[in-house]
């Protein structure tokens, strides 16, 4: 698994209902990150926004950040600072302008894993993945902790994945990697890793992948549950008791909106549009 350089920590946010939860850092909310586009009319510049899922702006606005020296910056967004997928994608981004004081990062959108990109370096099962964010049982009270958690690419192509609580059928990457409440928006990044390839003898042959590029996959939007049977304790492989009960369990399959529908927010042409004004009003 790569080092995580310590910036891509700063590029992570927390979200939350109100100012007084991100206050008190309670545990309510989700994940977000910071993403940059390049200013068409500037070389040098860029315009920064904020990244989460769609359902997570349905409660959640408020996002904190960390300063320099210690403790953290906290702004409402509101609810209609958020853009939205016109096609329902569960992904929102919202435009930042900080004040001096805040300490952040950036995700550029040129590291975002594209269809094409996918195909060129043959992403598939088994390549290393990895997301930051918020861990709701010790995300940091004073400041933002993120945390990171590792696993593999496990599904790439597949059906999309019904949202129960949103009635939508999302596209999905599924990636095997923990993931509880409060992950939900986190980034998650893919590395190409070594790999196995047949030989015509038959047999398999180890590439080892130098300076291997590491790319945003995507945005964590929820974690594969199931319900299982309750069984008798003194016996694990019997039936289910009487009367049945059932345990809600998680499967440790993380689902991924891609990157590409993020992009596809970002260019499309009401945010461009307010990026060429705003090149206007202050040209460089």
């Amino acid at each position: 698994m790569p080092h995580i350089p310590s910036e891509w920590l700063d590029s992570v946010i927390y979200l939350y209902p109100s100012v007084p939860q991100a206050q008190a850092g309670e545990r309510y909310g989700g994940s977000g990150f910071m993403v940059s586009v390049p200013a068409a009319s500037t070389p040098g510049l860029s315009h920064v926004y904020a990244v989460t899922n769609s359902h997570v702006t349905a409660g959640a606005t408020v996002i904190r950040m960390n300063r320099p020296g210690g403790g953290t910056f906290i702004m409402d967004l509101g609810r209609d600072a958020w853009f939205q997928h016109p096609n329902g994608d569960d992904v929102a981004v919202a435009p930042l302008v900080f004040p001096p004081g805040v300490r952040h990062a950036e995700v550029p959108q040129s590291m975002f894993l594209t269809s094409d990109l996918l195909d060129t370096y043959g992403f598939g099962p088994g390549d290393e993945a990895f997301s930051i964010g918020r861990f709701v049982n010790l995300a940091g009270i004073h400041e933002n902790q993120p945390v990171a958690r590792f696993g593999a690419i496990a599904r790439l192509r597949g059906d999309a994945i019904w949202q129960p609580e949103r009635s939508f059928l999302q596209d999905s990457f599924l990636v095997e990697m923990w993931s509880l409440s409060g992950f939900s928006g986190s980034p998650v990044f893919v590395a190409l890793s070594a790999w196995l390839e047949g030989n015509r003898a038959g047999g398999v042959v180890v590439r080892l992948i130098e300076g291997a590029p590491c790319f945003l996959l995507g945005v964590a939007w929820g974690h594969q549950h199931w319900s299982e049977p309750v069984r008798d304790p003194g016996k694990p492989l019997g039936p289910p008791v009487k009367p049945p009960r059932e345990v809600q369990v998680t499967s440790g399959m993380t689902m991924v909106v891609p990157a590409w529908k993020v992009a596809e927010l970002l260019d499309g042409d009401d945010l461009a549009e307010l990026r060429e004004a705003a090149e206007r009003r202050h040209p460089q």
